[in-house]
C-alpha cells in the first residue's frame, strides 16, 4: 500500500470525505449553481462571503473556490486536477492561496500584511486567493483597513470570507462582497451521506441507528461524521452497537419520536409517563426531544392544513408523516393547533426549569386531556346533505357524550347523529296558535316577535307592529332576519308569506332629556356615608369611614 493511501486511511471521516468539487457539496445547490455559472463565464466576484451554521461546508466551499480560481485550465470545468496549480493545491504546496483564521489574527497588522501582498502577482496559479475564516472576529480597525482593497482589488486577487455570525459584520463590508448563504442540512441529506460512507467503509449500521446520528447532528454534516466515527470507536469494530448509540446519544431517533406522538394521539397517559421516565433514566436530552416533538407536530399541522409539505424547506421521511396523519385522524385542526401551543409552552418551560422531566410529564398529560372539537365545515356539509323536509324540522340536540367515552382512542371521524323527532303538523286557526307554534319551533325569533304590539295574519302576509324605537324592530329589520322570519313563518303556515314590519308613530314624540346632574357622584358618596347599614358596619368593626370609591358609573 502506498504512503499516500496509508495517510488517507488515517484521516478521520470528516476530513477523508470532505468535498473536493462543487458537485460534491451536499444541500447547497443554489450556491453551486451561482459558482458554476461564474466559472463558465469567467465572471468571478472579487470577494465572496460564505455564511451559515457550523459544519455545513463553508470552509470546504472556500477551498474549492480557491482551487478552481487558481486552476490554469482554459476549460470551464474547474478544477481540472491536472495543471500545476491544481496539483500544488492538492499537495498543500500552492503559495498563492493564503488561509487565515480570523479568530487568532484579529488585528490591523494582520490585515496590512495581506494588503501589501495583494500587489504581487501569483507565482503558479491564476490568482492570489485569501481565505479568512471566522471573519466576524476581526477588529473594526482591521475591517476599515480592508475596505479600500475590497472596493478596488487587483484583477488577480480574490478574497473569500467565511462566518457563522454574519450579523456582526459591518454593512460597509457586506456591500462590497457577494454573499452566499449556505443552509442547514436536512436529516434526510445527512442520512444519505452517512449511508454512503458506511457502504464505502464497509460499516454495518442499521437505518434507525444512522437516523439517530443524523438527528443528533442538528443539521451539521461534520458533526454527523464525527459522531459516526466516535460511535464506531466505542463499538470496537466495523459494526455500530445499538446499545452504545442509545446510551451516549441524546436523541431517541425519528421512529421512537413518532411512536411517542402516536401514544399521545391515542391518549395513553400511563405509557407516556413510562416512556418519559425511560428517556430520563437513559440520560436523554429532554429539551432536544421536546424540540423534535414540536417540529413533528408543526409538520403535521401544516400537512393537514395544506395537504402537502412542499411549502416547507426541510424534508421529512414520508412514512413518518403518514404515520402521524393516521394516528391523529380523529383530531381536528383546532385540536392539533392546541397541541402545538401546548408543546411550545412546554419547550419554553423546560429551558428554564430545574426539573425538565416534571414539565414534560405534565405537558404530556395535558395533551391527553385536549377535548375533541368538530370541524365546522364538516358539520355544514352534514347539514347540507339532509333533505329539505328534514331541514324545516326543529333540531334535536344529540345526547351528551360522557368524558370516558370522549377520551377513548376509538373515536371516529363521523359521529352518530341522534334521530330527529318529527312533530305533528298543527292547524293554525288564530294568531295565538301561530305564536305558540313559533315559540315551539323558533324560540329565539319568538322572543323578538312577542315584543310586537300587534300581529296581523293575512293569507300571504304577516304584519308586525312595534312601539316606536323598540329594539326588536331594529333587530328584526335586518335583511337576514327578515329572510329568517319569512322562512319560519312560511314553514308554520305551509305557504309562502311576506313579512312586513311597522312602527307605531303615535308615540313618536320623544320625551325631553333630563338635564345631566354634575354632582351625582358627590350625592352618591354622601348617601353611602349616611346609609344606616354602612354606619352600623363601621360601629361593629370599631372603625370609621375614611373614603368612598364609586366604580362602574358611565353616565
Amino acid at each position: 500500500m502506498s504512503s499516500a493511501s496509508t495517510s488517507q486511511n488515517r484521516l478521520n471521516l470528516a476530513r477523508k470525505y470532505r468535498p473536493i468539487r462543487l458537485e460534491d457539496l451536499i444541500g447547497q445547490s443554489h450556491a453551486v449553481k451561482i459558482l458554476n455559472e461564474a466559472f463558465k463565464k469567467d465572471r468571478l466576484a472579487p470577494a465572496y462571503l460564505l455564511s451559515g451554521p457550523r459544519g455545513i461546508g463553508k470552509t470546504s466551499t472556500a477551498r474549492i473556490i480557491a482551487k478552481a480560481a487558481s486552476c490554469l485550465s482554459k476549460d470551464s470545468d474547474k478544477p481540472c486536477e491536472k495543471c500545476a496549480a491544481c496539483k500544488a493545491f492538492s499537495g498543500g504546496n500552492l503559495m498563492d492561496v493564503v488561509e487565515m483564521d480570523g479568530a487568532s489574527h484579529t488585528g490591523v497588522d494582520d490585515i496590512r500584511r495581506i494588503i501589501e501582498a495583494v500587489a504581487y502577482r501569483p507565482s503558479v496559479g491564476k490568482r492570489n486567493v485569501y481565505i479568512v475564516d471566522e471573519v466576524h472576529m476581526l477588529s473594526n480597525a482591521a475591517f476599515n483597513a480592508l475596505l479600500k482593497t475590497l472596493e478596488e482589488p487587483p484583477a488577480h486577487a480574490l478574497f473569500i470570507f467565511a462566518t457563522t455570525e454574519i450579523e456582526k459584520l459591518p454593512s460597509t463590508v457586506l456591500s462590497r462582497v457577494q454573499r452566499l448563504e449556505l443552509r442547514r442540512l436536512h436529516e434526510a441529506e445527512i442520512l444519505e451521506s452517512l449511508t454512503s460512507i458506511c457502504e464505502k467503509e464497509k460499516i454495518e449500521a442499521a437505518v434507525h441507528s444512522l437516523e439517530q446520528i443524523a438527528s443528533a447532528a442538528d443539521g451539521s454534516l461534520r458533526d454527523a461524521q464525527t459522531l459516526l466515527e466516535q460511535m464506531l470507536l466505542m463499538s470496537g469494530g466495523k459494526k455500530l452497537d445499538d446499545k452504545i448509540l442509545d446510551a451516549f446519544l441524546g436523541t431517541i431517533g425519528a421512529d421512537k419520536e413518532v411512536e411517542f406522538l402516536e401514544l399521545m394521539a391515542r391518549r395513553e397517559a400511563n405509557k407516556l409517563i413510562e416512556k418519559i421516565g425511560e428517556f430520563h433514566d437513559r440520560g436523554k436530552d429532554l429539551l432536544r426531544l421536546q424540540a423534535r416533538l414540536l417540529n413533528w407536530i408543526r409538520q403535521l399541522l401544516i400537512f393537514r392544513s395544506c395537504g402537502s409539505l412542499d411549502v416547507l424547506s426541510e424534508k421529512s421521511p414520508e412514512e413518518y408523516i403518514q404515520k402521524l396523519v393516521t394516528a391523529f385522524a380523529a383530531w381536528s385542526l383546532e385540536d392539533i393547533d392546541r397541541l402545538l401551543e401546548l408543546s411550545q409552552d412546554a419547550y419554553a418551560r423546560i429551558r428554564q426549569h430545574d426539573f425538565p422531566r416534571f414539565v414534560m410529564e405534565t405537558s404530556a398529560l395535558r395533551a391527553t386531556r385536549i377535548p375533541h372539537t368538530e370541524d365546522i365545515s364538516r358539520l355544514i356539509q352534514m347539514i347540507e346533505r339532509e333533505t329539505p323536509d328534514q331541514k324545516l324540522q326543529p333540531s334535536v340536540e344529540a345526547a351528551p357524550v360522557k368524558p370516558k367515552e370522549r377520551a377513548r382512542p376509538e373515536v371516529k371521524m363521523e359521529r352518530p347523529i341522534a334521530p330527529k323527532e318529527v312533530r305533528p303538523t298543527r292547524k293554525i286557526n288564530s294568531t295565538d296558535d301561530f305564536l305558540e307554534e313559533l315559540a315551539a319551533s323558533r324560540p329565539s325569533l319568538s322572543a323578538l316577535v312577542k315584543c310586537a304590539e300587534k300581529t296581523e295574519l293575512h293569507f300571504d302576509k304577516v304584519v308586525l307592529t312595534f312601539p316606536h324605537g323598540h329594539f326588536a324592530f331594529k333587530q328584526l329589520g335586518d335583511k337576514l332576519m327578515i329572510r329568517e322570519l319569512e322562512k319560519a313563518f312560511s314553514t308554520i303556515l305551509s305557504r309562502p308569506v311576506q313579512v312586513v314590519l311597522e312602527e307605531n308613530s303615535e308615540n313618536a314624540s320623544k320625551p325631553q332629556a333630563q338635564p345631566r346632574r354634575k354632582d351625582f357622584i358627590k350625592e352618591a358618596r354622601e348617601k353611602a356615608v349616611t346609609d344606616p347599614n354602612v354606619q352600623r358596619a363601621a360601629e361593629i368593626l370599631g372603625g370609621k369611614i375614611s373614603s368612598v370609591t364609586i366604580e362602574g358609573i358611565k353616565t
